[in-house]
């Protein structure tokens, strides 16, 4: 199913660009190429908290798609949540909404 390539596809994605900065000191991370730019860290941040938003998105589709589901979407979007970005939490998604 095409929905399942792409949701490993984001996967491959987030572990390629954790795999890319992985080696960056904190004062890299924190380093603005000019006055008033993101550093690379807010970038990832950004990155970090727009995928969580539309994982839950894809993951409340998914399961609202299924009649036999559609009680259990909010709990499909914290499970995929869970599983594409341990150690985050709904949280986190509430707080990008606000931004």
């Amino acid at each position: 199913m095409v929905i399942w390539r792409n949701l490993d596809l984001l996967k491959a994605t987030r572990a390629r660009t954790l795999e890319l900065v992985q080696g960056l000191t904190q004062g890299q991370m924190g380093w603005e190429p000019q006055p008033g730019t993101w550093t690379a860290g807010e970038q990832l941040d950004h990155l970090r908290l727009a995928a969580l938003l539309y994982h839950n998105q894809i993951a409340e589709l998914v399961a609202l798609a299924n009649p036999a589901n559609r009680n259990s979407a909010n709990l499909a979007g914290h499970q995929l949540q869970a599983e594409l970005h341990p150690g985050s939490s709904p949280a986190d998604v509430s707080r990008f909404r606000s931004q």
